[in-house]
C-alpha cells in the first residue's frame, strides 16, 4: 500500500462515518491529514530548537506557547544557515 492508501485510512480511522466524492477526499480529508501531520512535525522540530538553546518557548494565556529565537543565540543560527545555504 502507498502513502496516499494509508493517509485515507488514517482519516477515515478518525471519522468512521466519513464518505465523499473523489474532489471531496483531494481537497478535505487529504488536507486534514496533512495538517495534522505536519502540526506533529513542526511539533517536533520545535521541541528540537527549544531543547538546543536556539528556540526559546513561553506559554502565555490559555495554554498557548510561542516560539521566538533566542537573541543570545541569533549568530549560532546564522551560522547554521549559512552552512546549510550553497
Amino acid at each position: 500500500m502507498n502513502g496516499l492508501a494509508f493517509e485515507i485510512l488514517e482519516y477515515l480511522d478518525r471519522h468512521p462515518d466519513a464518505e465523499d466524492t473523489l474532489d471531496g477526499i483531494v481537497e478535505w480529508w487529504l488536507l486534514e491529514v496533512r495538517v495534522q501531520q505536519a502540526i506533529r512535525q513542526v511539533r517536533g522540530a520545535l521541541d528540537f530548537l527549544v531543547e538546543r538553546g536556539l528556540v526559546q518557548a513561553r506559554t502565555v494565556r490559555e495554554g498557548r506557547t510561542l516560539y521566538k529565537v533566542d537573541s543570545k543565540k541569533r549568530e549560532e543560527v546564522r551560522q547554521l544557515l549559512a552552512k546549510r545555504l550553497w
